[in-house]
């Protein structure tokens, strides 16, 4: 993780760096609840187990899914941001290219 952080950490741009954190932040939950789906016998041939997923009485299996919900919401929102961007921009590269025909 921190390899991977590594890039956002040493960037000028400082929005670039506050992705970084939270990204490393909701990485390091993710390896926790990982690490407990494990424990508990949870991951099955690399996947959660549906009944581990579903099980409401164990706490530290109801810790693990919040976590894994939370990332995958932070992974959605960020996948959003970057196709509203990346739209964005070949928006404006197709109004430059008409412009200069």
């Amino acid at each position: 993780i921190d390899d991977y952080y590594k890039v956002f950490s040493e960037s000028t741009v400082e929005n670039t760096r506050n992705y970084g954190v939270e990204y490393k932040s909701q990485l390091q939950s993710l390896l926790v609840a990982y690490q407990t789906y494990n424990t508990e016998g949870c991951l099955v041939e690399g996947s959660i187990s549906l009944e581990c997923r579903q099980n409401s009485t164990n706490e530290h299996l109801q810790r693990a899914n919040e976590a894994l919900v939370k990332f995958s919401d932070f992974y959605s929102s960020m996948l959003n941001l970057y196709r509203q961007v990346s739209i964005s921009i070949y928006e404006d590269i197709w109004v430059i290219n008409l412009e200069i025909e």
